[in-house]
């Protein structure tokens, strides 16, 4: 009888044991299904009642905000005329960031562009269209750059939905009114108008700033000296492309944003009085801008700054500000070192195997920074929606944390559909 209950005992032992082993095999299994590990998992087409209840969610990304009164957390100068001299007399005691950012599925926006004759079509709503990016964008600074002192919103008399206008935090916002150079440029639907005008930022805004746009974010920690470092000396990121002469011979041939760098090179060689240099592409991603150099781009390249400032939508002939600036702070600058590889840049696309590959491509990149550049067709509303889900998705398992300025919401991703194959029809 003893033998028989030390066996009974045993037996009891040994299926606690693999219970216990079995619970723990589960969560770990759970916690990478949940985690959307892209190497192991990939989206499968889901029907239509799965993810229609979800619309709501999708229209948080699009509601318009446009916001009219003065606070706190506006910047609004006095004059949107800034005192070179101080600028030029101070140096780097922290970095800020700088973001620009357009909400384009505001009515007033969208009233806006019609007055001005721009994008009727709408063939070009993704240069206007916010999908929910910068929300992430922000959040990887928390995460991933927390030593960044002030964060810069520069928008057309916009807020973002999700930020909290009751809060004191470190991001302020800038409208174009208060640092336009020439305010009879505006209303402008231009990134490069505005970024011809960055010379002009208000004072409080770092000499040393990085330059985002709201669909780049960090994928890594990043430190002050991967930026900026010894005396007043930066890096630039470049890619391998060089603008110069053998482009030049092939201008006709080439399609308008090469044509435009070409021109550009070309005007640097007018202004530094060189001849068949080959000077590199800058990378897309974050950039890395001090102020003097900023302003020593005004002061030899002014008539074309505002030239680019006073065109409402994108003209071959606009100043290409990341390209024009690297060369200036080549031959300004107190020191620099090219780096490559910094950004990753990959192109969203609404079929769903193109868009998961993309995604994919950003988490293998050894690349700190990524920049997923809206390429989405809306046309087909309900594949859309789908490619609005997935990304967020992706955002939130990356960036899960909200920022100490953003709105809690109601809204929560439900997990995705997954299969160990992957159907495009």
């Amino acid at each position: 009888m003893y033998f028989i209950n030390y066996l009974n005992n045993k037996k009891n032992i040994i299926f606690k044991c693999l219970t216990i082993v079995i619970i723990i095999c589960t969560c770990i299994s759970f916690y990478r299904y949940n985690d959307l590990y892209y190497d192991d998992v990939v989206y499968t087409r889901i029907e239509n009642k799965n993810y229609n209840s979800n619309k709501n969610f999708i229209q948080k990304f699009i509601l318009p905000t446009t916001y009219q009164s003065q606070s706190t957390y506006i910047l609004k100068p006095q004059i949107n005329q800034v005192d070179k001299f101080k600028i030029l007399n101070r140096n780097c005691t922290h970095i800020d960031a700088v973001y620009t950012w357009v909400n384009g599925s505001d009515p007033n926006h969208i009233e806006k562009r019609k007055n001005a004759g721009i994008n009727k079509d709408g063939s070009q709503d993704n240069r206007y269209r916010d999908y929910g990016s910068l929300k992430y964008s922000l959040r990887s600074i928390v995460k991933y750059a927390p030593w960044i002192k002030n964060i810069w919103i520069i928008t057309d008399s916009q807020i973002p939905d999700f930020f909290d206008t009751s809060i004191d935090s470190k991001v302020k916002f800038i409208f174009h009114e208060s640092f336009f150079h020439n305010i009879s440029h505006l209303p402008t639907f231009n990134s490069v108008s505005i970024e011809s005008n960055f010379y002009n930022l208000p004072e409080e805004v770092s000499n040393c700033f990085l330059y985002f746009n709201d669909d780049v974010f960090l994928k890594e920690s990043v430190e002050p000296n991967e930026f900026f470092y010894g005396d007043g000396e930066q890096y630039l990121f470049e890619t391998l492309l060089e603008v110069g002469p053998r482009l030049y011979r092939q201008y006709d041939q080439l399609d308008d944003y090469i044509r435009a760098l070409i021109l550009n090179g070309r005007l640097m060689d007018e202004v530094f009085n060189t001849r068949g240099v080959y000077r590199r592409k800058a990378d897309h991603g974050v950039q890395v801008f001090d102020r003097k150099i900023l302003l020593k781009m005004e002061e030899l390249v002014g008539p074309e700054l505002d030239l680019s400032s006073s065109h409402k939508q994108r003209d071959i002939n606009d100043i290409q500000i990341s390209f024009i600036y690297n060369q200036f702070a080549k031959k300004f600058q107190n020191g620099f070192t090219p780096k490559r590889n910094f950004n990753f840049y990959g192109a969203l696309a609404s079929d769903l195997y193109s868009l998961k590959t993309t995604l994919m491509k950003a988490l293998r990149s050894s690349a700190k920074v990524v920049c997923l550049n809206d390429g989405l067709d809306s046309t087909n509303v309900n594949q859309y929606e789908l490619s609005l889900w997935t990304i967020t998705n992706f955002f939130d398992t990356l960036f899960p944390h909200p920022a100490p300025w953003e709105i809690s919401t109601p809204y929560t991703v439900p997990l995705p559909q997954v299969i160990n194959s992957f159907n495009t029809n």
